[in-house]
């Protein structure tokens, strides 16, 4: 296992943490040691940070399925999330859906909805009509932002997200008034009163600027059969829906249509109730039309090739113009097969930190076409010290540069020169490092047994050429050899 694994991430300090913990039941090292406590600690922090991160978690297990090595950034740090992915100038970095490829002046664009919506403009993208109306507006700018956007009206705070603080079918100036009250709690001086467009819900999900996937959203409606109530139907669907898989990154708590008091106020503006039993094909709202509880709007994924063309040239120019690999784009349609630019369309907004919630499709675009992950590495094992050759370094045997462990540092200080080699306390300071496209890495045989692998992605191994005296480090060795490919080779 440790020579598949390597000693990288959480799983070279699992490894770590249990070694110490096999010393201490030997009576080697003192179990209520302070230091180990802490390490303990600091260990089970991070991998309850992860599992708490859901996509993150699915990436760190998609990725160790895939051979890549990865590493948590941000430790105890808020917000979390934040990933190392593979070694060297070949790695990436990405927190949620957001990769290092993304221009922070394209995600700022992106977060400042008035913004966004001048870009698209520009871009010759429809959008919904819309003007910015302070907190404290007076009665004559809201009617006038009412005459100019037109009624129903949505109300948006400028600065949030995912439908936080928005209300839907807004008409007249009480209505008005309720919804900026509303979004006011999230800290604005202004809200932004926007035309409520027509259509269904579309995501538009791009990757490396290039639209890969659509997400078709609508609230959750019943279909009357002319026998059953409202609240009997909604049950059904309910129920038929928490049989299917569910969709990546949504919690299963929030599937779930309810009858609370939006949703009868929704059927009370139709003119039915729970108990009423619609028609025969007859289809119906049930409430949540407020992108707030989006989580239990009925979702369909569809592809680029289900879409007008037109939808995914403009997806790829956007990102583009924006310097961003990964976007979502939110807009609304009235039917998604008929070009952009023909009535029934409008484009939202557009989110840098998508909800995406797909390990594989994310991690397809980081590596695209198998690209490597791993830095090239040839690991050399020295069993002492008068195994070192300093003609080693004078020759060049490797265009990359050599790394020494701790140890072998320690062993050769005095009486080599090693100004040209680099050095390190952990094994994170190399790997971590994007200015390094490859290592001649030098570490001792102790420390092979006491760590395993430095790090996956090894392409050489070079190991002493006798054997050790310890049937297990022998056994080590040979598995080594075997699984490998490791090369004994006398120094």
């Amino acid at each position: 296992m440790l020579a598949r694994s390597g000693w990288h991430g959480l799983l070279g300090e699992a490894l770590q943490l249990s070694r110490r913990l096999i010393e201490s039941a030997d009576g080697e090292a003192d179990p209520a040691d302070a230091a180990l406590a802490k390490a303990f600690t600091s260990f089970r922090r991070r991998v309850l940070t992860l599992q708490r991160d859901k996509l993150s978690s699915r990436v760190v297990g998609e990725a160790q399925r895939q051979g890549i090595a990865v590493s948590l950034l941000s430790e105890g740090l808020a917000p979390s999330g934040l990933l190392q992915l593979g070694s060297g100038s070949r790695s990436r970095i990405v927190r949620y859906s957001m990769v290092d490829a993304d221009s922070g002046l394209g995600a700022n664009v992106c977060a400042n909805k008035q913004l966004s919506r001048q870009l698209l403009q520009r871009l010759g993208i429809p959008v919904p009509r819309q003007v910015s109306v302070a907190m404290d507006a007076q009665t004559p700018e809201l009617q006038q932002a009412l005459d100019q956007v037109g009624e129903p009206c949505v109300v948006k705070p400028p600065s949030q997200e995912q439908g936080r603080g928005v209300t839907l079918g807004i008409r007249g100036l009480e209505a008005l008034r309720h919804a900026i009250g509303k979004a006011a709690k999230f800290g604005d001086t202004s809200v932004l009163v926007q035309q409520q467009c027509s259509g269904l819900y579309y995501r538009l999900v791009v990757l490396n600027q290039r639209l890969v996937r659509v997400v078709q959203s609508q609230p959750p409606y019943v279909i009357g059969d002319g026998q059953r109530s409202i609240a009997a139907l909604l049950e059904q669907a309910n129920a038929e829906r928490l049989q299917q898989p569910c969709p990546p990154g949504q919690p299963e708590a929030t599937r779930a249509a309810r009858l609370d008091a939006s949703a009868r106020q929704q059927l009370s503006l139709q003119g039915w109730t729970p108990q009423s039993c619609p028609a025969v094909g007859q289809k119906l709202v049930i409430g949540a039309v407020n992108p707030e509880r989006r989580s239990a709007w009925v979702r369909q994924e569809l592809w680029p090739r289900d879409l007008h063309p037109s939808f995914a040239a403009m997806a790829s120019a956007v990102a583009k113009t924006l310097g961003m690999a990964n976007l979502g784009i939110d807009l609304l349609s009235d039917d998604i097969s008929q070009p952009l630019q023909s009535p029934g369309h409008a484009v939202l907004e557009l989110n840098h930190n998508q909800e995406m919630g797909r390990a594989p499709e994310l991690l397809e675009s980081l590596f695209p076409d198998q690209l490597p992950a791993h830095i090239p590495i040839k690991l050399v094992v020295l069993a002492a010290a008068q195994d070192w050759r300093p003609s080693w370094l004078e020759r060049g045997v490797s265009s990359h540069p050599t790394a020494f462990s701790p140890l072998v540092a320690e062993w050769l200080d005095d009486q080599n020169d090693l100004s040209g080699v680099l050095r390190y306390c952990h094994p994170s300071e190399l790997l971590s490092n994007r200015a390094i496209d490859g290592l001649t890495w030098v570490i001792s045989w102790q420390e092979l047994v006491d760590q395993g692998l430095p790090c996956p992605g090894i392409h050489r191994i070079l190991l002493p050429i006798h054997e050790p005296s310890d049937l297990a480090e022998q056994q080590w060795r040979q598995a080594l050899i075997r699984e490998r490919g490791a090369i004994p080779r006398r120094f």
